[in-house]
């Protein structure tokens, strides 16, 4: 055989090579854009929360729901001009939710339980427990439930607006799904 099939062999070869190794690498790549365990979970689904009681909180996979207490209900406006954003104007909610409530149905809040903008995950604090005494309004808040995040020294009502801040410009409340109630305990709940 001379050099010059030989060239053309090799040439050949490494060409082949060269598509199966693309192509094998394309794969995990293509698939990455499939259907994850947490894009399973963001699908839309049913829930009901008929067994929740007032002031309860009941944690899903990637959302929390708060059913507010009747105290909750008539205090809604109470801290209002604390707020950061109390219409909720510059926040990710639907616009059926972009509401003093931040919801459909004044019994529930459906939201995702991370601040939006470092992501840090809040926890509920409720009514009469104490919280970081650094944040501004903490005596004020301390009576009534509410959610505290961490990282920041976040504080949101029970609708999941913030309380103002001096010098946070851009802050914004808790991100609410979409969510459709098909009666007053039981709603369709997905990403928004």
């Amino acid at each position: 055989m001379d050099t010059v099939a030989r060239r053309r062999i090799l040439r050949w070869l490494v060409g082949v090579s060269l598509v199966v190794a693309i192509a094998l690498g394309a794969i995990p790549f293509f698939a990455s854009f499939g259907v994850t365990p947490r894009a399973e979970n963001d699908k839309l689904g049913t829930y009901d929360f008929s067994t929740m009681s007032q002031g309860e909180l009941k944690k899903f996979d990637y959302f929390w729901v708060y059913r507010r207490t009747e105290s909750d209900k008539s205090n809604v406006d109470r801290y209002r001009l604390l707020l950061a954003d109390p219409d909720s104007k510059l926040s990710r909610q639907p616009p059926s939710a972009a509401n003093t409530w931040r919801s459909e149905n004044p019994d529930f809040f459906v939201f995702f339980p991370w601040a939006p903008i470092r992501s840090c995950s809040v926890v509920f604090i409720e009514s009469g427990s104490r919280v970081v005494p650094s944040v501004p309004e903490a005596s004020i808040v301390s009576r009534a439930p509410h959610f505290y995040e961490a990282c920041e020294g976040r504080t949101f009502d029970v609708s999941g607006r913030l309380f103002h801040r001096p010098n946070y410009p851009q802050e914004q409340n808790l991100t609410v799904p979409d969510v459709k109630w098909f009666s007053k305990t039981q709603a369709l709940v997905r990403r928004y």
